[in-house]
């Protein structure tokens, strides 16, 4: 999800470093990847952000 361009997309898999990291933080917890922060979001937040309306999918890079 792109909160600035208020746009969601599924992304190719992710490197083993960023998924490790991704896998061990909580839902809702955030995380850091190559000195970016990320949120994990649950399947809840995420259901509740597309049914916002707000967002638009985009296609899949």
């Amino acid at each position: 999800m792109n909160f600035k361009n208020r746009t969601v997309r599924q992304h190719p898999s992710l490197n083993p470093e960023a998924q490790g990291l991704y896998e061990a933080a909580e839902a809702g917890e955030a995380f850091k990847y190559c000195n970016v922060s990320f949120r994990r979001l649950s399947n809840d937040q995420i259901v509740e952000i597309c049914g916002s309306g707000s967002f638009r999918a985009t296609p899949r890079v």
